[in-house]
């Protein structure tokens, strides 16, 4: 679990994450926290399925949370990604979900996804560059249909896809452009074998996102999905 904190209309507010999800907690009176609204992802099962996010992002200034999905998490469709809990087979399963969700909590009482879910290869941590303008996804392992990228060599994590503690780290990282919005289709780009690393450029969508606080529903092809 971990929590970030912002002020939203003069009020403190608590983001936070973990198993449920994404909550927002008014803590103006800290004696007197109240918790305003939960969102759970449509893709994930159960209301302790969320994964993982422990190093989650807010954008303060679009009042925007980037929230990482591990593919260890309980998926709806557990026909392509079987399994209940944690579990290392998943890292491998390229039918896992990963990637990342933006969700706005503009109106803390109302988190609302922004966009499509962005499916990536990696999905443990997305970490702000620049402002938010960019984002930089990692983890937690290699897939099964990743293989071009060298070989899968055995190591601490018993998943054969880390050299070891302390060593090189052969997990995927890709760097997204968020500078107008996210959307669901990306761009591949050149691999880099050296480094497990592969960029995707994001197609933007309409400078008006960076006023932050009021996104009207049908802006640009940011149509919001899920609850």
């Amino acid at each position: 679990m971990e929590g970030k904190f912002d002020t939203v209309a003069g009020r403190d507010l608590l983001v936070t994450t973990g198993l449920y999800g994404l909550r927002t907690y008014d803590v103006t009176d800290a004696r007197h926290t109240k918790p305003l609204d939960t969102y759970h992802p449509p893709e994930v099962l159960g209301k302790d399925g969320y994964w993982q996010d422990e190093d989650m992002e807010i954008d303060r200034r679009r009042k925007l949370i980037i929230g990482a999905l591990d593919p260890r998490d309980d998926d709806v469709d557990q026909t392509s990604c079987p399994g209940i809990g944690q579990l290392s087979a998943k890292n491998r399963n390229p039918k896992c979900r990963s990637g990342f969700y933006v969700i706005s909590y503009a109106n803390p009482r109302h988190l609302k996804q922004i966009g499509d879910f962005v499916s990536l290869p990696a999905g443990h941590t997305t970490s702000c560059i620049d402002n938010c303008n960019y984002v930089w996804t990692g983890g937690p392992a290699r897939r099964d249909d990743l293989a071009y990228l060298g070989p899968f060599e055995p190591g601490g994590r018993g998943d054969g896809r880390w050299e070891g503690p302390g060593e090189r780290r052969q997990d995927r990282q890709h760097r997204t452009d968020d500078r107008g919005g996210l959307h669901g289709a990306l761009q591949p780009g050149r691999p880099d074998r050296r480094r497990g690393r592969h960029e995707l450029a994001g197609r933007r969508g309409r400078d008006e996102l960076d006023a932050g606080a009021s996104v009207p529903d049908d802006a640009a092809g940011l149509v919001p999905s899920g609850p």
